[in-house]
């Protein structure tokens, strides 16, 4: 018997997990803890046999908040607000220190608890915001390797476009998984996935001296990942406000009663 159902028959619960939440928000002698939470809402319902859960709080929040910090500025630079021309170098600290380094520990976090799908999404992208800040970090030089000046060859922007192209692979799988969890994961993935089309699009456009829709693709793009930067942190609001059992609670839209977990079809069967 997995961990939520253990927690659901300590409460009483027999129904879906919609109906479980629903129960405990109208009994008014009982409270709902941060971790049955996160298993209601934020992972997919999978035996695990974890102790640490009650141990180590939900690292979800902290991946969450350097994602959404690191996100935001790339997004106002690629809409070009306050005359900000593209993306630049002032952001590498960010991305290093609030994306990457807040990511990756709560990658490993993540894992420690048993949480795979959650881990293996912040590494990911933890990795990326890494990998940001190296090529734009003026030390390397990476942009000036190339010589986007001679029209044979296609320069930095065309070869940096098929890391955000390859970046959208691992999203879309997140994007399918999320579809075991709750509607706002799922909205996050696939405006990331949006986004990481676009951007790549406007470095190739740009690369091919396309300058008004290589602009047009890159302002759009950056409106796309503001709205996955909105997304980050609504649910981490909804995850702080869990953590301190606060009164008011967020709507997530569980929807992971839609595809049953391959357990319960095999049952069926």
């Amino acid at each position: 018997m997995s961990d939520l159902e253990n927690n659901g028959n300590d409460f009483g619960l027999s129904g879906s997990r919609e109906d479980a939440l629903q129960r405990v928000r109208t009994a008014g002698t009982l409270s709902i803890s941060p971790e049955l939470f996160e298993k209601l809402y934020l992972t997919p319902q999978t035996p695990s046999k974890a102790s640490l859960r009650g141990v180590i709080g939900n690292p979800s929040a902290l991946g969450l908040l350097g994602f959404s910090i690191s996100l935001g500025p790339l997004c106002c630079q690629l809409m070009e607000w306050r005359g900000v021309a593209g993306t630049s170098a002032s952001q590498v600290g960010v991305w290093y220190g609030m994306g990457g380094v807040l990511m990756i520990i709560a990658c490993i976090l993540e894992f420690i608890i048993g949480n795979t799908f959650t881990g293996v999404s912040f590494g990911t992208y933890g990795g990326f915001w890494i990998a940001q800040a190296i090529t734009l970090t003026p030390m390397y030089n990476a942009a000036e390797a190339y010589q986007p000046e001679d029209p044979a060859n296609p320069g930095f922007h065309a070869s940096f476009a098929f890391a955000l192209v390859f970046m959208g692979v691992p999203t879309f799988i997140f994007m399918i998984c999320s579809l075991r969890t709750n509607v706002m994961y799922v909205t996050l993935f696939a405006t990331i996935l949006t986004g990481f089309c676009l951007l790549a699009g406007s470095y190739w456009q740009l690369a091919q001296r396309n300058m008004e829709l290589a602009h047009g693709l890159q302002i759009t793009a950056g409106a796309v990942f503001f709205v996955t930067d909105l997304l980050g942190w609504y649910i981490f609001t909804f995850l702080m406000l869990a953590s301190v059992e606060f009164p008011i609670q967020l709507p997530m839209g569980d929807i992971s009663h839609l595809i049953p977990p391959r357990r319960v079809q095999g049952k069926e069967e």
